[in-house]
């Protein structure tokens, strides 16, 4: 994999290991995740891409504890979440994760204040303060005025705005925004990127899920994911496709969709080192018995789930 990353002295908020999500699609194996490392530390801003079918979508609801991994780790702030029940898991959501989605998913009879009181309705802390926290959320992203305002009543920008200030109402570990700005016009994606960095220089850690890369160019840190493998994170400024992005914009040839020579060099160096890993791992894959026993054979798991938990926490 392709990195520059440097290394941080603080503990990750977020740890993954060896993470996988496979499903059966008829005879066939879809391998979604393929044994995904990520560590993402407080206050990070990080844009995680990938092209349709890349994993990154698969990523998004195993970090938002919406979907569990086939196999592998995931710590979210000392919570080990493969492990936790579904009950378990409801209750990680509402007390460490703040989701924004594309289409804002408010309800449309309720008014903004209403919207953003909603998570707290499940919330054991903060369900008897929760019209005063509602309304700090909404000062937070500038909608005091549009307090009573239905959905309908509100701009495309402002009903993100609310999506927003719902999404911090618990105080949450992380903010998890999902093609947040693909609604939204190029005035109003401004607007709402430029609310993120706010958020970010107060100290929130955000991950933001998005294929455009004038959005991740906004963020700290670019993950990318091809075929459900992590390939390449860098710091924004040295990303390589991106950086070449910057210079066909520059050039005014940003329209032109072209596989520029850093991709297409990031793809070839992700791709042999998987058939390098794949290698590795039939060297190890334990033979089937011809004749004696008849028991199944261990599967071809790098560790177990103990083990990955041991080596995230030395």
């Amino acid at each position: 994999m392709s990195t520059t990353q440097p290394q941080n002295p603080k503990p990750p908020i977020i740890q993954i290991r060896r993470l996988k999500k496979y499903y059966k699609v008829g005879d066939e194996t879809v391998r979604a995740l393929d044994g995904v490392d990520l560590d993402i530390h407080e206050n990070e801003f990080v844009a995680i891409m990938g092209a349709s079918g890349s994993g990154k979508s698969t990523l998004m609801n195993i970090l938002g504890c919406l979907d569990k991994p086939t196999s592998g780790a995931y710590v979210l702030n000392n919570k080990p979440t493969h492990k936790l029940g579904m009950s378990q898991l409801a209750r990680v959501r509402n007390e460490e994760i703040g989701f924004i989605f594309q289409t804002f998913e408010l309800l449309n009879r309720a008014s903004a204040l209403r919207n953003v009181m909603l998570p707290m309705l499940y919330s054991r802390a903060n369900i008897f303060n929760a019209k005063k926290r509602a309304k700090k959320a909404l000062q937070q992203v500038s909608l005091t005025d549009r307090v009573h305002h239905r959905p309908n009543q509100l701009s495309g920008g402002q009903r993100q705005r609310v999506a927003i200030a719902r999404a911090l109402v618990n105080d949450p570990s992380i903010l998890l925004a999902d093609e947040p700005t693909g609604n939204l016009d190029s005035k109003t994606t401004v607007e709402i990127i430029q609310l993120f960095k706010e958020l970010h220089a107060q100290g929130q850690t955000i991950i933001v899920v998005t294929h455009e890369e004038d959005v991740a160019g906004h963020a700290k840190r670019i993950v990318r994911l091809r075929d459900g493998r992590m390939i390449s994170d860098h710091p924004t400024e040295s990303d390589p496709i991106h950086n070449d992005w910057v210079d066909r914009m520059a050039k005014g040839q940003g329209s032109q969709a072209q596989v520029t020579k850093a991709e297409h060099k990031l793809n070839s160096d992700a791709d042999q080192q998987h058939q390098q890993a794949l290698i590795e791992e039939t060297k190890t894959k334990p033979r089937k018995r011809l004749f004696g026993s008849s028991k199944k054979p261990p599967q071809n798991t790098p560790q177990s789930i103990n083990e990955i938990e041991s080596e995230i926490k030395s």
